[in-house]
C-alpha cells in the first residue's frame, strides 16, 4: 500500500493526515475500538495485510493478545462488550451493505451510547479503508 500511495506523494500525505486525524484522536471511541473496526472490516474484505498490521496495533491498544484474532475470524463470537458488538455490526453494514444502511441502523448503534460524532467516526474508520483498494493493500504499485 505504501509503495502505491508513494507513487502520488500529495495523496500519500493526505491519506496519512486523514488516517492520523481519525485513528489517533480522542473521543467516544477508544483507539482500540477504532482498530477493532479496521480489523473486522479488513477481514470481511479479505485484506490480509490490513488484518495483520492493524491486528498487531489492536493487540497493543487493547492490551489483549487474543482480541485481534477473535475479531478477524468472527467478531460476533469475540470476547467484546455489547457496545463494541453494536459498533462492529454498524461498521460491517457500512462496509458490506452501505446501500441498506437505514435510520434503524443509526438508532441501534446510538442505543448503545454512541453520539452522532462517534457514529461518524465508526463509519469514517471503515471508509478510510475504501481509500486502500485491494490492489494497493496487496502491494501492486503502478508502473
Amino acid at each position: 500500500m505504501f509503495l502505491t500511495l508513494a507513487h502520488r506523494p500529495d495523496e500519500f500525505r493526505a491519506f496519512f493526515a486523514y488516517h492520523d486525524a481519525l485513528m489517533d484522536k480522542e473521543g467516544g471511541l477508544s483507539k482500540a475500538e477504532r482498530e477493532m473496526i479496521v480489523v473486522a472490516t479488513s477481514a470481511a474484505n479479505q485484506c490480509q495485510y490490513c488484518v495483520i498490521a492493524h491486528g498487531a496495533i489492536l493487540r497493543i491498544r487493547a492490551k489483549n493478545p487474543m482480541i485481534a484474532d477473535q475479531i478477524a475470524v468472527n467478531y460476533r463470537k469475540a470476547d467484546i462488550t455489547p457496545r463494541q458488538r453494536a459498533m462492529l455490526d454498524f461498521a460491517m453494514k457500512v462496509s458490506t451493505e452501505a446501500h441498506l444502511v437505514s435510520e434503524a441502523d443509526f438508532a441501534a448503534v446510538a442505543g448503545h451510547g454512541f453520539s452522532d460524532e462517534d457514529i461518524w467516526d465508526i463509519a469514517g474508520s471503515r471508509l478510510l479503508r475504501a481509500v486502500e483498494p485491494d490492489r494497493q493493500c496487496h502491494g501492486h504499485a503502478p508502473q
